[in-house]
């Protein structure tokens, strides 16, 4: 009896690790199992527009240039919870996890401009999924920046310290 209880349990340990990598394998936001990482472009500064390119890392620095001159607006794409608690001044909060193409804040941004999207720190890949639905979307100005709003923070760029309410 207490052998049958062990088996049945094997079993259904085995049949749902099966399904999960069945779906994990089949999900476009699956996670890579052999270590195929998707690798993205580098952006380099003064070689222009970055328009109808697929999304392109930037250094903190570029990313600090660019938010200061007005040339890019900063897209937080952490829960609405951390976005509270502090962002990057006047970021824009567009959760990854809970993305919807047809919600407001997405459809009354501008697909012509340029974006630049982070979230926590350089071990966060959200702000590289959110910018992969961007550009899909027919954004065409679409970049990244691994440090995360860690990195910046730690580097002294301006950040609005929330109170923790979310909106």
């Amino acid at each position: 009896m207490k052998n049958k209880f062990f088996l049945n349990i094997i079993k259904i340990l085995f049949f749902s690790a099966i399904a999960a990598l069945l779906f994990n394998t089949f999900n476009e936001n699956g996670i890579p199992v052999l270590g195929e990482e998707k690798t993205y472009p580098t952006y380099e500064s003064g070689s222009g527009s970055v328009e109808n390119l697929p999304p392109r890392q930037v250094t903190l620095s570029q990313a600090f240039e660019m938010f200061e001159s007005g040339e890019a607006t900063m897209i937080d794409a952490r829960d609405n919870w951390d976005f509270a608690d502090g962002h990057i001044a006047n970021a824009i909060n567009i959760p990854e996890f809970s993305f919807n193409p047809k919600d407001g804040k997405v459809s009354a941004l501008d697909k012509e401009r340029t974006y630049i999207i982070y979230c926590g720190s350089d071990d966060c890949d959200i702000s590289k999924r959110l910018a992969d639905q961007l550009y899909k979307l027919g954004f065409s100005n679409i970049l990244f920046f691994e440090e995360g709003f860690e990195g910046w923070m730690n580097s002294g760029f301006p950040i609005k310290l929330g109170d923790g309410n979310v909106e």
